[in-house]
């Protein structure tokens, strides 16, 4: 490999400082890759990941933004040190490139342990169709909060819950809007008809309402625990699900529309787990 020029050096950020560094850059400015296998990544990776084995990286290079930052990890950091090698060879001159020392071993979240589910949008073609699914999902979570806020009102968590109720209806609004940005003109039903029509059937992580909140009542958790540690796996897979659907999409303002909405949820995510310790406050 060639020498990397002053451009494309090589930094290192630990695992430990990861969460550090996306909380305080905005999704369109850094592009994470796991360099693992298919299975390791379906075991659980780190969330907003983009999968690309180790073996199929260098054909891909040309896949990558170079207007971003970019930061690749691995199990333990050896294959990704490899990766960050041949991107820096390249002649691709990313904004920075990072080796994620210690990788997905050392990683201080909360991994997820599928692949993003995105199959809420298998079938539909054009960004309307794509974004009233999105806003469904979006009734689908304030149906969710709303149902646990009533079954359990007394909760620490009550007041989270109740703000998360009206931020994901805000968050449909959000979508309403680039669905009438995107729409090309046709007549759109406004927000408060198109909101009440929706079945809200499905969650941003793609499991079904019903079993979503049966299993809420049957964890082994404290009331509020339960309710918090749910409420961070929704959004973890919204965020997800919008950076995965971001990334399979070409278009400047498409992707731009989903990056919007995922740096939307990791609002709702902070918020979550800033006030997880109201449920231990007496």
């Amino acid at each position: 490999m060639q020498s990397a020029s002053p451009l494309t050096k090589v930094h290192s950020i630990f695992a430990d400082d990861l969460n550090a560094y996306m909380k305080s850059h905005r999704e369109q400015d850094y592009l994470l890759i796991d360099v693992r296998e298919p299975i390791e990544y379906e075991l659980g990776h780190i969330p907003g990941a983009k999968p690309i084995p180790l073996g199929r990286f260098e054909a891909r290079i040309s896949e990558l933004d170079s207007d971003r930052e970019v930061l690749l990890y691995c199990a333990g950091g050896a294959r990704s040190r490899v990766a960050t090698a041949m991107l820096a060879a390249s002649g691709l001159t990313p904004r920075a490139i990072f080796n994620v020392e210690g990788g997905f071993s050392a990683w201080d979240g909360k991994p997820l342990q599928d692949l993003p589910r995105v199959k809420a949008f298998d079938g539909l073609t054009g960004l309307p169709q794509i974004l009233t699914a999105a806003m469904n999902l979006e009734k689908g979570a304030w149906r969710f909060y709303a149902a646990l806020l009533d079954r359990h009102p007394s909760s620490p968590f009550a007041q989270t819950a109740a703000t998360l109720v009206k931020l994901e209806r805000e968050h449909a609004r959000v979508v309403h809007r680039l669905l009438s940005r995107y729409s090309g003109g046709g007549a759109l039903t406004d927000f408060d008809q198109m909101f009440a029509e929706l079945s809200g059937d499905i969650l941003e992580s793609g499991e079904a309402l019903e079993p979503a909140l049966a299993r809420a009542e049957s964890l082994a958790l404290q009331p509020c625990v339960a309710f918090a540690e749910l409420a961070l796996d929704i959004e973890y897979h919204a965020y997800e699900l919008y950076r995965a659907l971001s990334e399979q999409n070409r278009d400047p303002e498409e992707k731009g529309a989903f990056l919007t909405l995922a740096e939307q949820e990791k609002g709702h995510i902070r918020l979550i787990a800033g006030r997880l310790e109201d449920c231990f406050e007496q």
